[in-house]
């Protein structure tokens, strides 16, 4: 549960991996935690999908791999 600020929207895969709330909106942030805090299985779900998908994106592995890439288009 994050807002839809800065870096947050490319880490968070709104729904699936977590979501996203406007900053600044008391409301909104209220009512995407509730379901989580009801749900404590759809909660652990999102948390290992998140997981996962930084693994797979955002790894050293990848992150190297993605910097290799701006070396060879710049050479």
């Amino acid at each position: 549960l994050t807002t839809n600020w800065g870096a947050a929207p490319e880490l968070v895969e709104d729904g699936v991996t977590g979501v996203l709330t406007p900053s600044g909106d008391v409301d909104a942030l209220v009512a995407a935690l509730e379901p989580l805090m009801r749900d404590p299985a759809l909660a652990a779900a999102m948390g290992k999908k998140a997981r996962a998908r930084v693994e797979e994106k955002f790894s050293l592995d990848a992150e190297a791999g993605a910097i290799a890439d701006v070396y060879r288009r710049l050479i």
